[in-house]
């Protein structure tokens, strides 16, 4: 399926652009984290999604790469966000303590993506693996070509199971913490799959549908953050014994 390999070439060579920005230049735009962890989860979407499609070994080496990329761009994208949320308050008492403290965790954070970079960029190594991924997926196109389905029956089925998860993932009770935190793990996987199979549908399944679900995901996502800021908030509070420290970050959690 030739949507299939154009769309993993796309979101792989994402991840290959963003992944030296992200180990070289993050100190100099906090984007390029945002981008690699972004990128990382639309390719391994894609990976998923055509799973049936690739050989099966080389794309579980991709699939595992794509997970350590991941993580350890959230974590470094975890403390940008912190830093963020308390730069603005640095002239307050504790908080400059905070902030530096935060600041050198940051720092930690940036080893396991110059790590990640150093095995799989020098030397073009997710290069390398990615082109031997797509040939073989081409040439199981070729073989099998004549026995699929079209892209539109194929993706008609994969958009409904996806929509069937998303819909049982809704929370009845909207102060569940986790049960929240699984819908919005679902509607990304919503908005991934709608991505991918966009060209199979109406120019309204872009321009009406998918903007909903886009927002609907921005909407979860800012609720995580709260409640991932007021719990590590929390832990701070816990470890911390300065008591200029502990006083601005009850401060925050007011």
């Amino acid at each position: 399926m030739d949507v299939a390999v154009r769309s993993l070439k796309s979101r792989l060579a994402a991840v290959e652009h963003y992944l030296p920005l992200a180990a070289e230049q993050a100190a100099d735009d906090v984007e390029h984290v945002h981008q690699l962890r972004v990128w990382s989860r639309r390719a391994a979407a894609a990976l998923k999604l055509y799973s049936e499609l690739l050989p099966r070994r080389r794309a579980r080496w991709l699939e595992k790469k794509l997970k350590r990329i991941r993580r350890a761009a959230g974590d470094a994208r975890d403390g940008d966000v912190l830093i963020q949320r308390l730069a603005g308050d640095e002239s307050q008492p504790g908080a400059a303590t905070l902030l530096e403290s935060v600041r050198q965790r940051r720092c930690e954070a940036q080893q396991p993506i110059l790590h990640m970079h150093q095995r799989l960029i020098v030397g073009d190594r997710l290069a390398r693996r990615t082109a031997r991924l797509l040939k073989r997926a081409r040439q199981r196109n070729i073989v099998s070509s004549e026995l699929e389905p079209s892209f539109g029956d194929w993706a008609e089925t994969r958009l409904d199971a996806a929509v069937t998860e998303f819909f049982d993932a809704v929370p009845s009770d909207l102060t569940d913490d986790e049960a929240l935190h699984q819908f919005r793990i679902r509607a990304k996987q919503l908005r991934y799959v709608m991505e991918l199979l966009a060209a199979a549908f109406p120019r309204s399944f872009r321009k009406q549908l998918y903007p909903q679900i886009a927002a609907l995901q921005d909407k979860l996502g800012a609720v995580n953050d709260h409640r991932t800021a007021i719990a590590q908030i929390g832990r701070w509070i816990d470890e911390h014994q300065d008591e200029q420290v502990r006083e601005y970050l009850q401060f925050r959690l007011a």
